[in-house]
């Protein structure tokens, strides 16, 4: 069923979509009254609509409301050291799709995409990919594309979370699973948690010394070296699966 977001109100019996969406489920989908389309609120919770003539206009009518059950129970936060060329489309697109709760942008010692004061329309196109995304995979959220920040703001925000990990190729001890099993224990596995996954070449030394140094705890992904753009889908699926999230 084709799925649409929109704020809605408690109560409502109506649900105005934007003209975009309306245009599309008119003009392209061709959908007519009588058929049905779920509209989501952007917090989780579901409305089954109906698509009906109100003076001439086509309207969603709402049948009935319950929460959103794509949504996982870990919040996952990925910060994302940026890539070159239109590798983060692919990374927002698939991480979405999986169940990120949030992607953070962060240029890092070895990122090399030239930015050239396109930052902004950057982000805008990214929000694009992630709400599109959303729509695709049943999402209960818009997962939120943050403003692309620098190393150390990224750290900084990292930090806050009191489950933060980074993946880095250079730890031998710490395996992701073992790190998410202790945090498993007893069935009660962490509400939130943010992982920092580097660029192409992966970060420095003097990086993963800051990353250290503010308390996140670096983990491997495994015996083999995964590119930028496998490494956040691989962290995520393994987090959502180790607290049956998948």
């Amino acid at each position: 069923m084709r799925r649409f977001f929109s704020e809605v109100t408690d109560g409502i019996d109506e649900i105005t979509l934007s003209k975009d969406d309306m245009n599309h489920i008119l003009k392209v989908l061709r959908l007519g009254c009588g058929e049905k389309i779920v509209v989501c609120d952007g917090m989780g919770k579901d409305y089954l609509c109906e698509l009906v003539n109100t003076d001439g206009n086509v309207a969603a009518k709402v049948l009935s409301a319950g929460p959103c059950l794509a949504e996982p129970k870990v919040k996952v936060t990925l910060f994302q050291g940026l890539p070159k060329a239109d590798k983060m489309d692919l990374i927002i697109q698939k991480c979405v799709e999986i169940g990120v709760s949030e992607i953070v942008p962060v240029v890092t010692e070895r990122s090399v995409v030239k930015l050239n004061g396109k930052e902004a329309a950057k982000v805008s196109r990214w929000r694009k990919i992630a709400e599109s995304a959303a729509k695709q995979a049943g999402r209960g959220i818009i997962p939120h594309v943050g403003d692309i920040v620098g190393f150390k703001q990224g750290v900084g925000k990292l930090k806050k979370h009191e489950n933060g990990i980074v993946a880095y190729e250079g730890e031998r001890e710490l395996s992701i699973k073992a790190y998410l099993n202790k945090k498993a224990y007893n069935n009660m596995p962490p509400l939130q948690l943010a992982i920092f996954i580097g660029p192409e070449g992966g970060f420095s030394d003097k990086e993963i010394l800051d990353i250290k140094e503010a308390g996140i705890t670096p983990v491997s992904l495994g015996k083999r070296i995964l590119r930028t753009e496998t490494a956040g889908m691989a962290a995520l699926t393994a987090i959502l699966y180790e607290f049956n999230d998948i």
